[in-house]
């Protein structure tokens, strides 16, 4: 993202502590800013520009962008996914999910018109910082979105387990944990 280099940090202990790139790798020749959309092949494409703030998470609220000296709330416009198409059908990868799981699928179903079949990401439902699961009624509140969809879900550590166990008591079978090292089967 063209927003990537950016200076991030995240506040802990009263202190912000940069968590962004090292800007020296800007210029590097194998790194490519790109915009909003973008097309790798016919089955890969990433975006980030998620204009929805549906379900997001509070650990958010620690984490900032400076800009002009001042720090602001980050609003995670470098934040990137990936769309892959295979067949007739498409999965969409995600990280952290910093923008809401439920936003970022939206805006993943209007690029490719049409739902995802496979979900993988992390849900940002935990705060590392603070070491608390998010808010039970948000945790809730997105696994029923869930139920309204035709899209397996699989997702691992900034999940947390607590929030991954309410969400599979609600969304079932429509999700999994997985972890580093492990191999699924789409």
């Amino acid at each position: 993202s063209r927003y990537a280099f950016e200076e991030y940090y995240a506040n802990f202990l009263g202190m912000k502590w940069n968590v962004g790139l090292d800007r020296k790798l800007k210029d590097h020749p194998r790194i490519i800013l790109i915009e909003d959309e973008y097309v790798i092949d016919e089955e890969l494409q990433i975006f980030s520009n998620i204009e929805e703030h549906l379900y997001l998470p509070t650990a958010n609220n620690s984490l900032f962008v400076k800009q002009n000296g001042t720090y602001e709330h980050d609003t995670f416009k470098h934040e990137q996914y990936l769309i892959i198409s295979e067949s007739n059908y498409k999965t969409l990868f995600s990280g952290c999910a910093h923008n809401g799981i439920v936003n970022i699928l939206n805006r993943a179903g209007d690029i490719a018109k049409q739902e995802m079949k496979y979900c993988i990401s992390g849900f940002h439902l935990y705060d590392p910082l603070k070491k608390r699961t998010e808010n039970i009624n948000l945790i809730k509140d997105i696994a029923n979105t869930f139920l309204c969809r035709n899209t397996t879900f699989y997702t691992c550590h900034c999940t947390g387990e607590e929030a991954y166990e309410i969400l599979k008591g609600i969304a079932d079978e429509k999700i999994n944990y997985i972890s580093t090292g492990q191999i699924i089967q789409l």
